[in-house]
């Protein structure tokens, strides 16, 4: 028995430790309704393993099933009999899964497997930004003494989603996505990397964006697209991609980061935003994909249109996307079929590969595997920016006003 753990740890615990196929754990989805699950690892056709969930009816006799077929006084009993037939599930259950190694789970609800920090270790240095649920510091840590790390300080009555955040990233290890080094329990803080380029919007901004050439920019797009098929293919929809979500490495390398709003697919690869989800900020709605904005539905490819308007960015120095338009216009638009234009310094291949991000059926959309690739055979050409439009950008004429409210920037 697992104790309240949710479906998507119950799968991590059985994909990482199960060791036969009929491996199996017991847990309870939430410690109010009463209700168990078995989580069952079961190979499939093609030789893959697949975990299946089954939800323990508790009938109003207090007896437990799967199915109204067979009924028992106890979960326990329930188990013996399913350990001995299949009676329709994919295997018996053959063995429960092992977790001798899991640490108790933190009243935090941290992930036990997160590598907890001492906060005593840590020495607070300078604010970097503040954000709606949180606060971004440049930090030192004893255990690296010639290292800079940075960490993200929930703010008081936002410590769910700070833990939500953590736990979402506790597994992603790519080099175009931000890697979480630890977390300190008390006060809720996740440590990771610090970059001293900050983000991709801030970098544009503060004049690098002179020095770039669309080689550059685009090879700064391929990385990011590169990190978002890797969460992509972990099951995980960001909901936030934006320049300022993006980080910038001393070597000018890109990574993903500020998963707030993150969330994890359902078996049916989408993600369907209910009442208890994060209210979005009103900013946000110029980013997100038509079927997220209008309906609430929201797919691996609903980030596909958000990162093309993250290339809107990249080729505009910074500007938002519909920058100048009202947000509460910018829905009733682009359902009428109204799309960003062309971005002045971008070529026209650029821009047509934009729109393709912007096709208002989310399945008839690229992949960002698909993406790179269009990418890359424009790197090839290394087009670079046309004199005129360098001279145009340093008047201002194409960059967001930074008075603007729009462009107050997130770190959530």
């Amino acid at each position: 028995y697992f104790g309240t753990i949710s479906r998507e740890e119950a799968e991590t615990n059985l994909l990482e430790r199960g060791e036969n196929d009929g491996t199996f754990l017991v847990r309870k989805e939430n410690s109010t309704d009463g209700e168990y699950r078995i989580s069952l690892l079961s190979s499939t056709s093609d030789g893959s393993c697949r975990v299946y969930n089954y939800r323990v009816k508790l009938a109003t006799n207090r007896t437990y099933s799967i199915d109204d077929t067979y009924s028992f006084p106890a979960v326990h009993q329930l188990v013996r009999y399913y350990s001995q037939k299949c009676s329709g599930l994919p295997s018996k259950l053959v063995a429960p899964c092992p977790k001798e190694d899991l640490e108790k789970e933190p009243e935090s609800g941290f992930h036990p497997l997160l590598p907890v920090i001492a906060g005593s270790s840590v020495e607070m240095r300078s604010q970097l930004s503040c954000g709606s649920y949180s606060e971004i510091w440049k930090v030192g840590w004893a255990n690296y003494l010639r290292t800079t790390f940075a960490a993200k300080c929930a703010l008081s009555n936002h410590c769910t989603l700070l833990v939500k955040e953590a736990n979402i990233m506790r597994e992603l290890r790519h080099n175009n996505v931000v890697q979480i080094s630890g977390v300190i329990l008390e006060p809720q803080t996740i440590v990771f990397d610090y970059y001293p380029n900050r983000d991709l919007l801030d970098y544009m901004l503060r004049g690098e964006k002179y020095e770039m050439t669309n080689y550059h920019r685009t090879q700064m797009a391929i990385q990011v697209a590169s990190g978002l098929e890797y969460i992509s293919k972990r099951g995980i929809i960001h909901r936030n991609i934006r320049a300022s979500n993006i980080l910038v490495d001393q070597n000018l390398g890109c990574k993903v980061s500020s998963f707030g709003y993150a969330v994890n697919m359902d078996k049916d690869g989408r993600y369907i935003k209910d009442e208890d989800d994060r209210p979005f900020q009103s900013q946000m709605f110029r980013w997100m994909a038509l079927e997220g904005a209008s309906l609430g539905y929201f797919y691996s490819k609903s980030d596909v249109w958000s990162y093309g308007c993250l290339l809107v960015e990249i080729f505009t120095n910074g500007e938002a996307p519909f920058s100048g338009e009202l947000t509460q216009n910018i829905l009733r638009k682009v359902s009428s079929g109204v799309r960003v234009g062309k971005p002045p310094i971008a070529s026209q291949e650029m821009y047509d590969i934009m729109k393709l991000c912007w096709h208002p059926n989310y399945d008839q959309r690229p992949d960002f595997n698909k993406i790179q690739t269009l990418l890359k055979l424009l790197t090839d050409k290394k087009v670079t920016i046309k004199p005129k439009a360098i001279k145009a950008a340093k008047r201002n004429k194409y960059n967001v006003n930074l008075s603007s409210p729009l462009r107050s920037k997130s770190t959530s």
